[in-house]
């Protein structure tokens, strides 16, 4: 996130998203239906990436499960 300062005060932006390494759904990028839905939220399937790292990742098939 990031904050700045201006004459009406301070404002927000946030620069990052959370991104699934094994996706939530079969269309989504890395889905492994080996792993059980309920762990699909947990911390050690989430990474914190940039939108357009986000984008990429998702949109580019070498990135697999072993990248991350």
């Amino acid at each position: 996130m990031f904050a700045s300062e201006g004459e009406t005060g301070t404002t927000y932006q946030n620069f990052c998203e959370i991104a699934h390494i094994s996706a939530l759904n079969e269309k989504g990028a890395r889905y492994d239906s080996n792993i059980p839905s309920e762990s699909l939220n947990e911390i050690d399937n989430l990474m914190i990436l940039c939108a357009s790292c986000h984008t990429k990742i998702d949109k580019t098939p070498i990135f697999t499960e072993q990248h991350f």
